[in-house]
């Protein structure tokens, strides 16, 4: 069974990532009510809610994205090559991470992709969310010995993963 600190997170970023979206497509609708008298259909309503969740994913995507490359210049540091598939949130990249699970390692995936870029460390997105890929021998081993502590990994990772690396703190 799921921890409670577990749901709360997951509570969290559910209405983080649906509750935008759906604001503004129910105050669109209230505005056009009142501005120009329309009644639109609860079906065209509802459509709209459900157009406006991947509109608001890649709004922040592009957001976040922004933001990270500002970070980076303000620091003084080049960020490694950004993966990008075909499809809406990467979702072919993901499904090539699914494909790749049948291979008798599990970070064969992540190799094909690396080699496409032509780099040891690369950015990839999945639905919004940021990852770094590295097969850098020397950055993996900093990052497992001394530097582990640099690395922002996220309240998600801290649940699912926190008892086996241990918390930032600990």
């Amino acid at each position: 069974m799921f921890d409670y600190t577990y749901r709360i997170w997951l509570f969290k970023s559910l209405t983080k990532l649906l509750l935008p979206p759906i604001t503004v497509a129910l105050l669109a609708n209230r505005l056009v009510s009142s501005a120009y008298g329309l009644h639109l259909h609860s079906l065209i309503v509802a459509a709209l809610c459900l157009v406006s969740i991947p509109m608001w994913w890649t709004v922040d995507s592009l957001i976040s994205r922004w933001s990270d490359e500002r970070s980076a210049k303000r620091a003084g540091c080049s960020q490694p090559p950004l993966l990008e598939g075909k499809s809406l949130g990467n979702m072919d990249l993901a499904n090539r991470f699914g494909k790749g699970l049948n291979h008798d390692y599990p970070g064969y995936i992540f190799n094909c992709l690396l080699d496409e870029a032509g780099a040891n460390t690369a950015r990839v997105s999945f639905l919004g969310t940021p990852m770094v890929l590295t097969r850098d021998p020397k950055l993996v081993q900093y990052i497992l010995s001394t530097g582990f502590s640099d690395f922002h990994r996220g309240e998600a990772w801290g649940l699912a993963m926190g008892s086996f690396f241990g918390k930032v703190g600990d």
